[in-house]
């Protein structure tokens, strides 16, 4: 009376759907065709880290070298060109030929001047100042620095330890 063309009174074969549940010979093939895998060694991951950051640095480092040089090249250029302007300006006015009153003078001199100063200042305080070694030491030291956290708590539950013995 069955009908076996009807899939809702299809029989199931729980038997042969347990075994291959459970079936070992499939675990233990899968298990052999993974590939072999390495302990992971936490201080040669942080030495390595530690080589990628300074490499990383020594790029910035050049790139940044060669910005400040740029920037260098442009500003002693227009601390030359400002220099000779002054000097021009000044001989003109000792030779008559520019007349301008004394204060307004001075005042143009001593501002030309001041500019100098200025622009000097910046290219000694900007151009030749290194920020990336300070930034370079606190990240190797904060990259390290979980790994003396860790040592030092291994220390402490050593000594407990040998306490309580």
């Amino acid at each position: 009376m069955r009908d076996n063309k009807s899939p809702a009174k299809k029989e199931i074969d729980f038997d042969k759907i347990i075994n291959e549940m459970f079936n070992s010979k499939d675990k233990i093939t899968e298990v052999n065709k993974q590939e072999e895998t390495k302990p992971i060694d936490e201080v040669t991951k942080r030495w390595g880290m530690n080589d990628k950051l300074v490499e990383l640095f020594a790029d910035k480092i050049e790139q940044e070298k060669d910005l400040k040089y740029k920037y260098a090249v442009y500003l002693i250029w227009i601390l030359i060109g400002q220099l000779i302007l002054l000097n021009v300006w000044f001989g003109l006015k000792g030779f008559a030929i520019v007349q301008f009153s004394d204060t307004t003078f001075n005042i143009f001199i001593t501002g030309g001047i001041a500019e100098v100063f200025l622009l000097v200042r910046v290219i000694v305080k900007y151009l030749f100042k290194d920020n990336l070694s300070e930034l370079l030491k606190i990240l190797v030291k904060a990259n390290n620095n979980g790994n003396n956290q860790k040592q030092n708590k291994l220390k402490k539950e050593n000594t407990y330890r040998n306490k309580e013995q």
